[in-house]
């Protein structure tokens, strides 16, 4: 597919297929192509989906889920969560509400959350991730944060990002610190 044919119109814009949980794993069918998404308990999946998306926006999307390989079984003298081959996945043993029972084959499979698509340009931030801790009764705190970023691009792109701290003081009325900003680089089809 080619930029002037693509729905939203921009050589520098791509389109994600967003999977916020996935138990155990699936085959995603979108127009005709195969995507298989690897195996791992409420994985969160992405995938570029830019070059297989109709431009007239008709598209066909079905999504096979599995369930874990090894379900296990219940032995013949009984037991808690049965023979434990559960355990030979990356998978719960125990769920709460299955725990005293045998162990069935599609336990928990499913889509856990949401199914989105997002329309991003040329670079893309990919999990944010922020821990806070308080010091003097929480009149004091120190913010660590990591992120990724993606270029998708074929050139470097010169990006700026910001760190802002929104602090609501009392009914709707917020106080905004910008705390830090940054100015990096990122190299064509490459991650930062």
């Amino acid at each position: 597919m080619d930029a002037s044919s693509r729905p939203w119109n921009s050589i520098n814009q791509h389109c994600d297929l967003n999977f916020r949980g996935i138990n155990y794993y699936a085959n995603v069918y979108l127009n005709g192509h195969k995507i298989t998404l690897p195996k791992g308990m409420f994985r969160r999946h992405v995938v570029d989906v830019t070059d297989i998306l109709h431009p007239d926006g008709s598209n066909l999307l079905s999504v096979l889920v599995h369930p874990p390989d090894h379900p296990g079984r219940i032995p013949p003298e009984g037991g808690q969560g049965g023979d434990h081959e559960i355990g030979k996945d990356v998978a719960t043993q125990y769920v709460e509400g299955w725990d005293w029972i045998a162990p069935i084959r599609d336990r928990n499979t499913r889509i856990w959350d949401e199914v989105s698509i997002f329309i991003i340009g040329p670079v893309k931030i990919i999990d944010p991730h922020l821990v806070s801790s308080f010091f003097n009764n929480y009149e004091r705190a120190y913010l660590h944060t990591t992120i990724e970023l993606e270029n998708k691009s074929s050139w470097t792109a010169e990006c700026s990002l910001s760190i802002q701290v929104i602090m609501e003081l009392e009914d709707n009325i917020c106080l905004v610190k910008h705390v830090e900003t940054q100015y990096l680089s990122v190299p064509a089809n490459s991650r930062v």
